[in-house]
């Protein structure tokens, strides 16, 4: 499929790189006025939005974040 030149054409196809190299994958099946139709980004690396959590959501200070961190509790 990958190597279709139709699906080529159409857009089928994108690529998204991280730090694993560049991966090709399917963008969305759809295609909507005024907006991207096109693979962004592959999903969080373990831990990367660790600390936004534990302050917005959980309503944690840098004391007790960094308490956690000296435990090895955070990664």
């Amino acid at each position: 499929m990958l190597a279709d030149e139709h699906l080529i054409a159409r857009g089928t196809f994108g690529e998204i790189s991280d730090g694993g190299g560049t991966h090709r994958v399917s963008n969305p099946p759809f295609r909507m006025s005024g907006s991207r139709a096109e693979a962004r980004n592959l999903v969080s690396k373990l831990g990367e939005h660790g600390e936004e959590v534990l302050r917005a959501d959980l309503g944690l200070d840098d004391e007790q974040i960094a308490a956690l961190r000296k435990a090895d509790a955070l990664r």
